[in-house]
């Protein structure tokens, strides 16, 4: 219950804005999702306040799917599935190229998940279901790379044996292992992930009273463990610990149920300090722990850590039951009645509210059959309106492209017409201002031509010296005149009308680049050049040195060439 309350506060408190990037999100959530529960279930919620989380792409699939993971993980299975059945609706939307991204967060692993959570109310049936089709789903895979589908395939295998072995079908459990088992020899995996691995198969080989393999497993638990957490990353250090801790309790399972308490007691106090962060098992072991007190008469100690346990908030119900089935027994051997009277009472209030909990199974299938009715009924209206669309898009090009032939028919001759025409008039109109513009130029050129003879006689001339000066000043600005050169500028744009555009959107030049352009352009030398902008022969070739750096060129480029081919 105080797990329901902290999911309903926390949903209240997601009109807090962040800024956090969702992938960051997203991470924070995978690397907090074996190592704190409740930390993974804080950036669960800033995943769900991000813009970016009800679109669907696939970092929202990948929130989606690991919310779902983080609320599993808290034994809020009913709520994981609503998260799982997003995911597997996103994914579906998404596109190739979206789903290559997806890696370890492959729909695969969703399936597994809901598998899971049928595995946890004891629904075998169900779980196997959904293990088979995870099972398939790695097989078909194309997003993933070939160590993590082998990694995928090994874990839903396990998963599988794990109910063979339930269903104590001990034959079926060892064909999934040997499968695991020729994988692992085949396929480069993470070395630390083995002890999982390892433990599903001790366990199996203690099951079987097949003492000498088990042992052999156990031996490699150790030996990976020692190695890996040498040089294991932190990120990974969690998952690694987790493992062995599991293994660990289930070989002191074993030890405990063949009466060797103080070997198992050896076992458990040697992981209880690793496990301090994973409560669940942290209040597992001291339920062991006190177990093996309680067997050799240590009643004081087997109180003392199961009242370790009920200091600790947010265990798993089963847990609660148990640590309160622990301390019941530690007063039954006390002869404490009255404290194991009001235990009993704990116990008995503990079990309803777990077998309330038992039939949220109910609520998830009914989720879950609805989640397939509605994919379904959103396919088949996908398909209808298809149909429809492509029905209705045939029609309309067929009615669209007879009417183009018809009237591409009519007007193809008229057309042809047209174009001779019209080519004929534009080489004309071309023909026209081309000799437009040369004429133009020629006049400026003979004109300051003409002008400057007359300004070096003025020049040579001595007397009025002031009369002389205003003629100099007079023939300077007819050289000069503007008015002339925005003539000549706007028959230019006439001739070449892109040419202007080009250089424009390339390069920043100014008045006087482009007319030497155009001037280049209409193939003038350097000395036509400067007779007709009435400059000197330097200014030109200082100019043309500027324009060169302007546009770019190399040394080896030559700037007539060049404008010629633009």
């Amino acid at each position: 219950m105080i797990k329901k309350f902290l999911f309903t506060c926390f949903i209240f408190c997601l009109n807090i804005v962040h800024s956090q990037n969702l992938t960051d999100i997203n991470d924070s959530i995978r690397y907090y999702i074996n190592f704190s529960s409740q930390k993974s279930l804080q950036f669960s919620f800033d995943a769900i306040n991000n813009k970016a989380f009800n679109e669907n792409s696939w970092e929202s699939y990948d929130s989606n799917y690991l919310i779902g993971q983080s609320l599993f993980f808290n034994e809020l299975y009913k709520e994981s599935i609503e998260y799982f059945l997003k995911a597997l609706n996103i994914y579906e939307s998404l596109n190739d190229n979206e789903r290559l991204n997806l890696k370890n967060s492959n729909p695969a692993w969703i399936l597994n998940s809901i598998g899971a959570v049928y595995f946890q109310y004891n629904n075998l049936e169900k779980a196997k279901t959904y293990y088979l089709e995870a099972l398939e789903s790695f097989k078909l895979s194309k997003e993933i790379d070939n160590q993590e589908k082998s990694f995928g395939l090994n874990r839903v295998e396990a998963n599988l044996a794990e109910i063979s072995i339930k269903l104590e079908n001990f034959g079926e459990a060892f064909e999934f292992y040997n499968g695991i088992l020729e994988r692992i020899e085949t396929n480069q995996l993470d070395e630390f992930n083995f002890i999982y691995f390892y433990s599903q198969f001790m366990t199996l080989n203690f099951q079987i009273n097949n003492n000498k393999e088990a042992l052999k497993y156990l031996k490699l638990i150790n030996q990976t463990f020692e190695l890996e957490s040498k040089k294991i990353s932190n990120l990974k250090s969690s998952e690694l610990n987790i493992f062995y801790i599991i293994s660990i309790i289930d070989y002191s399972k074993y030890l405990i149920s063949q009466n060797k308490f103080n070997e198992a007691l050896i076992e458990l106090l040697k992981i209880k300090k690793l496990s301090k962060p994973f409560l669940d098992q942290f209040a597992s072991i001291n339920i062991l722990i006190s177990e093996c007190y309680l067997a050799t008469n240590k009643t004081s100690d087997a109180k003392l850590v199961l009242e370790e346990n009920s200091e600790l908030l947010d265990l798993s119900p089963e847990i609660k039951i148990k640590n309160l089935e622990g301390i019941s027994n530690v007063y039954s051997q006390e002869n404490d009645l009255k404290n194991l009277l009001s235990i009993k009472d704990s116990i008995i209030f503990n079990k309803n509210l777990l077998e309330n909990s038992e039939n949220d199974i109910k609520n998830i299938q009914t989720l879950l059959d609805l989640d397939d009715k509605k994919r379904e009924l959103i396919s088949n209206k996908k398909k209808l309106n298809n149909t429809i669309l492509s029905l209705t898009i045939s029609l309309s090009l067929i009615i669209i492209i007879l009417i183009i032939f018809r009237i591409y028919f009519k007007l193809q001759a008229e057309r042809s017409k047209r174009f001779k025409l019209e080519k004929s008039q534009i080489e004309n109109e071309l023909s026209l201002k081309q000799r437009e513009l040369f004429s133009k130029s020629n006049f400026i050129l003979q004109r300051n031509d003409y002008l400057k003879s007359i300004l070096e006689e003025v020049n040579n001339n001595t007397d009025s010296q002031k009369a002389l000066d205003r003629i100099s000043k007079h023939v300077s600005s007819i050289i000069n005149s503007e008015s002339l050169y925005q003539e000549f500028d706007k028959k230019f744009v006439e001739v070449f009308p892109e040419f202007y555009k080009k250089l424009n959107a390339n390069y920043r030049l100014s008045k006087t680049d482009f007319r030497l352009i155009a001037y280049i352009k209409m193939n003038k030398s350097n000395n036509e050049i400067a007779q007709i902008s009435g400059i000197s022969l330097r200014t030109v070739q200082s100019q043309r040195y500027r324009l060169s750096k302007k546009l770019k060129l190399e040394r080896y480029q030559d700037l007539n060439l060049f404008i010629f081919d633009i």
